[in-house]
């Protein structure tokens, strides 16, 4: 995939993320608690442990996913970092089908991203609004791998491309 394509993606989803968490907390909170939350949140040196911690922990989400969709081939699993996009990754080197495959994908966006802002948005928790925030910016590759297999039979099977982000569908079945 584009390098140029990912980040202009990743931008949209930080504005959309930014627009839709921001309104719902002032809709069903207030802005002072927003503004005083992301002062503690972000000028705090633990955040940088919990951020990099996160980090490891969505790409082991996705690693640990691949393990149960591999049969547990922990050998088709890669983890490193890719220098030119400035990102981790982990990669799975065995054929799985589309579903599976988004499975994979959405784990960590969902279990670090969305789920937490909603609690937040539930229970008034700004670090946990601000964390589900930054998880689901940091899925925003995801959503592009989840966004292009839309069209192809969720049977089908896909493999993590080995040198560079995205995947290539293998062959069509039933």
């Amino acid at each position: 995939m584009d390098p140029q394509r990912i980040n202009r993606f990743g931008l949209a989803i930080l504005g959309i993320c930014s627009f839709l968490f921001f309104f719902l907390w002032i809709w069903l909170h207030d802005y002072a608690s927003l503004l005083a939350g992301f002062t503690e949140f972000f000028f705090n040196l633990r955040i940088l442990l919990i951020f990099i911690g996160g980090i490891l922990l969505h790409e082991g989400l996705h690693g640990f996913s691949a393990l149960i969709f591999t049969g547990g081939k922990f050998k088709k699993i890669k983890f490193g970092f890719n220098t030119e996009m400035m990102a981790p990754y982990a990669h799975c080197a065995a054929p799985v089908k589309v579903w599976q495959y988004i499975v994979m994908a959405g784990l960590p966006g969902i279990l670090m991203g969305i789920l937490p802002t909603v609690y937040a948005l539930l229970t008034k928790e700004v670090w946990w609004y601000y964390f589900g925030f930054f998880f689901t910016w940091t899925a925003a590759g995801d959503m592009i791998s989840i966004h292009a297999l839309r069209k192809h039979p969720l049977k089908s099977y896909v493999l993590d491309h080995p040198d560079e982000m995205g995947f290539i569908i293998l062959h069509k079945s039933g």
